[in-house]
């Protein structure tokens, strides 16, 4: 059985606008979205994190004194929050890419912990336990995609407003 002519003509006219479609969607590039211009590298975020962090604590009221060392990742602090006076180091920087579902108004966002141990005083967290889990949240952070900032976890509701009051955050189920 053969298809009239007027069937063909017409299957041939949409294979060729597939064609232009294809052409379109993969040989012209098509334009990024605003957040993937603000969102940086895991790398260029931890160093960022890592800038913010030594910020944080140079200004917290409870820091008497934080400088840099000769050794790579070691502060002398002296900080009434635990309170210690000795050095600082930052073990790690912990950088995870999330995004937050529920009621917040956000973007792609980074959560940040700078990890560290305190050189000179190794029995604080089992002496002071609640004076050092106060320290080491002023290591937590997250990254606004939008503003390109971090920002302390806790003050995670000034950065992104609730669509609808009276339901809670919930990231990652948590």
């Amino acid at each position: 059985m053969e298809m009239p002519q007027s069937y063909l003509a017409v299957a041939l006219r949409m294979v060729r606008i597939a064609y232009v479609v294809l052409f379109v969607f993969l040989i012209v590039p098509q334009p990024a979205s605003a957040e993937s211009h603000k969102i940086p590298s895991i790398e260029a975020a931890k160093a960022s994190l890592l800038e913010y962090w030594e910020q944080t604590i140079k200004q917290d009221p409870s820091t008497r004194l934080f400088e840099t060392t000769d050794e790579p990742g070691v502060y002398n602090i002296d900080t009434t929050v635990l309170p210690y006076k000795g050095r600082v180091k930052v073990l790690n920087l912990v950088v995870d890419v999330y995004k937050p579902v529920g009621n917040y108004d956000s973007g792609v966002v980074y959560g940040g912990v700078v990890e560290t141990k305190l050189l000179d005083a190794p029995d604080i967290p089992q002496l002071q336990p609640f004076s050092f889990n106060k320290w080491q949240r002023m290591g937590w952070f997250d990254y606004d995609s939008k503003t390109s900032r971090w920002f302390p976890f806790n003050s995670w509701d000034e950065h992104f407003p609730i669509k609808e009051r009276g339901k809670k955050r919930a990231v990652n189920g948590v």
